[in-house]
């Protein structure tokens, strides 16, 4: 059960790093050759980042080797796709929601720009500098007496040059007006790139936003590519490498196996024993004709090879053997010496 979910768990892991590369390589590229073969090579890149570890856990020699360069490098690239996924993911999320702000800022800003330039074109009035000059001149000229210099013209100049003066500041009220629809929108772009959390973290290390994101997208990216790479090696070489120990454990020579105990073998209780394991006579008769034929030694490596059972049953075979010879005199089994290997001696 657990080893099936730990299957589970890699898989579902392996799909989400997979679908964050494929998405990260897929807005890289608009042709669709080259988003396929970004796709493609990303996909590659994450497997083999998840798996190389599993797969290469038995290798020896140069493979390990090549595993060992190779396996950095491929999660250096799994985590820039990675980021790349995160930076485009949060770009798009702050778009969708400064949409809305950025909407009611720019009608109100319309609506602005458009009193100004109403205001503007209702004054009719020259520039400043014309009227200005025009009312000094007339100015001196009533100080010194001049007939056309009337009070009345003097009068309608200063009007003109308030209203002269009204239009300049209205221009000015619409470049300002500009320049601040810029700066709102950098302004508030900067602001909405920054989740609540990333501005804890600016509030706490006094990075700026983009250092910020940076740390948590590749804290985020190595967590996913070693935690599917750990996954994989749980469900495949893990197991597999409890299964080598135990076969080189069972392979390992036992006492009765070297002959140590073959003259004075421990008593037990075969009939038990044989109950419990189910040794049949079928049984019994193959291991007796193969060592009467001088096949093997009646060691409990040959009976297992043999019968394909267990070590526990071998020896109760091997022992069910030597009691059978102990009974009989004309079949025994014959401890084995230099030259020559044990077996049934008639």
């Amino acid at each position: 059960m657990s080893r099936a979910i730990t299957y589970a768990l890699a898989l579902v892991v392996t799909a989400t790093a997979l679908a964050m590369a494929v998405a990260s390589a897929w807005g890289r590229a608009d042709a669709w050759v080259d988003r396929l073969t970004l796709a493609a090579l990303s996909a590659c890149i994450v497997l083999a980042v998840h798996l190389l570890p599993a797969l290469g856990a038995g290798v020896k020699g140069w493979g390990r080797a090549a595993v060992v360069i190779v396996w950095p490098l491929c999660l250096l690239a799994a985590m820039v796709a990675h980021a790349g996924f995160f930076l485009n993911a949060w770009a798009a999320s702050a778009q969708a929601q400064a949409a809305p702000v950025q909407q009611r800022q720019a009608e109100a800003r319309a609506a602005q720009r458009q009193a100004l330039e109403t205001a503007l074109a209702g004054i009719r009035a020259r520039s400043v500098t014309t009227v200005a000059a025009q009312l000094a001149t007339a100015r001196a000229a009533a100080d010194q007496g001049q007939a056309w210099a009337t009070p009345a013209r003097v009068e309608r100049l200063q009007i003109e040059l308030a209203e002269a003066q009204r239009a300049a500041r209205l221009r000015d009220d619409l470049v300002a007006l500009a320049g601040a629809v810029s700066e709102a929108a950098g302004d508030g772009a900067a602001a909405l790139a920054s989740d609540p959390v990333t501005r804890s973290f600016m509030a706490v290390t006094g990075a700026s936003a983009a250092a910020v994101q940076l740390a948590v997208n590749g804290l985020l990216a190595v967590l996913v590519e070693v935690l599917g790479c750990l996954l994989w090696w749980l469900a495949l070489a893990a197991p597999r490498e409890a299964r080598a120990r135990i076969d080189r454990v069972a392979r390992m020579p036992t006492p009765a196996d070297n002959g140590a105990d073959q003259e004075n073998p421990a008593p037990v209780s075969v009939p038990d024993a044989a109950a419990d394991l189910d040794v049949t006579a079928s049984e019994l008769e193959q291991v007796r004709r193969s060592i009467t034929a001088g096949a093997r030694p009646p060691t409990e490596t040959f009976i297992r090879d043999l019968l394909r059972c267990s070590p526990e049953k071998a020896r109760v075979i091997r022992r069910q053997l030597q009691d059978a010879a102990r009974a009989s005199p004309e079949i025994h089994v014959a401890p084995a010496s230099a030259g020559a290997p044990m077996g049934f001696v008639g």
